[in-house]
């Protein structure tokens, strides 16, 4: 890992509440920011209907991005509240997305960030679905977390149990 890298986790470490530490508090365990979600896009950059993710390593990449993602909201989901920017110098910006799916019960949480060697952050992705009062139309639903610069960045999906 180089110096730099080393240092930025040593300065994540440090600060609290910034984000979630994965389920290990050991070494592995590394800080993400959770930027915003969103349901609706305008974009095919998401059209399929599997998940899959970016990593935004850029700010001309993240204005194309924000184009094209409708009515992100804030961490806290208040659409008051602002949404959090990205320090391009120091951090990556990770879109998660699900592709479509049929209604408006379907969302994607980021359960942890780890690392899963020297240079490689692993997301712990995972697509949720909540039961009942769900509008039957088409969603993109998207995450977007800011994870530290300088990392190769993978995700692993699970998903939750379904209704019944």
């Amino acid at each position: 890992m180089t110096r730099l890298a080393t240092a930025l986790l040593a300065v994540l470490f440090l600060l609290p509440a910034c984000g979630a530490l994965s389920d290990s508090a050991g070494p592995s365990a590394t800080m993400f920011r959770m930027i915003g979600r969103s349901w609706l896009l305008a974009t095919s950059k998401v059209n399929e209907s599997s998940p899959g993710m970016a990593v935004v390593r850029d700010q001309a990449t993240w204005n194309a991005w924000m184009a094209d993602i409708r009515d992100l909201r804030p961490p806290s989901g208040d659409p008051r509240d602002v949404v959090p920017t990205v320090d391009f110098s120091t951090e990556n910006a990770v879109v998660l997305w699900l592709g479509a799916r049929g209604d408006t019960s379907y969302s994607v949480d980021v359960a942890s960030v780890s690392l899963a060697r020297p240079s490689r952050l692993t997301l712990q992705a995972v697509e949720t679905q909540s039961c009942g009062g769900a509008a039957l139309v088409i969603t993109y639903p998207l995450a977007i977390v800011a994870v530290p610069k300088g990392f190769e960045v993978q995700a692993e999906w699970s998903r939750t149990a379904p209704c019944r």
